[in-house]
């Protein structure tokens, strides 16, 4: 079976970090995109959802 973001990320849904925040709710969310497996389509997906840059390096603050 294929390894993508999304099965990479599920391994951290019992993590009490900000990576543990976003699995939780990648698994909890229906629309969460599980293919194509290419970045530029979860940050869209992230800004879409209302997250917003958080720092100098562009990275992404969950709502």
């Amino acid at each position: 079976m294929k390894d993508t973001f999304g099965r990479w990320l599920a391994q951290f849904a019992e993590s009490s970090t900000s990576l543990g925040d976003l699995a939780r709710l990648a698994a909890a969310d229906p629309a969460w995109p599980n293919e194509p497996d290419r970045l530029q389509t979860y940050v869209d997906y992230l800004k879409q959802a209302g997250a917003a840059p958080s720092g100098a390096d562009g990275s992404l603050r969950l709502p």
